[in-house]
């Protein structure tokens, strides 16, 4: 997964991944569409450089973070046929 650009401001970038949604009879009823999904899981790939930091200077989000992020609050975005989605810094909320 190698993203070639640069989030700006307190954007963004993520490589979302589906969250396996399966049945106690073990049907698979995972899926990216899942619109009733008010939350989704992704990979960072890229960070605004105006993210928060951390005490030590270190970016509160880090590249190869796994997120929780508000998906309702996101915008998708195709590059070079990869899906990636764009969101705020504040959308985010559990990393991993």
């Amino acid at each position: 997964m190698n993203f070639k650009g640069q989030a700006v401001n307190h954007n963004v970038v993520v490589k979302v991944k589906d969250i396996e949604n399966i049945t106690n009879s073990g049907i698979d009823l995972t899926s990216s569409e899942d619109k009733n999904q008010k939350f989704k899981l992704g990979t960072v790939v890229s960070v605004g450089l105006q993210c928060p930091k951390k005490e030590d200077g270190a970016n509160s989000v880090e590249v190869g973070d796994e997120i929780l992020f508000d998906g309702n609050r996101s915008t998708l975005v195709t590059l070079e046929t990869v899906e990636y989605t764009v969101l705020h810094f504040t959308d985010i909320v559990i990393v991993f």
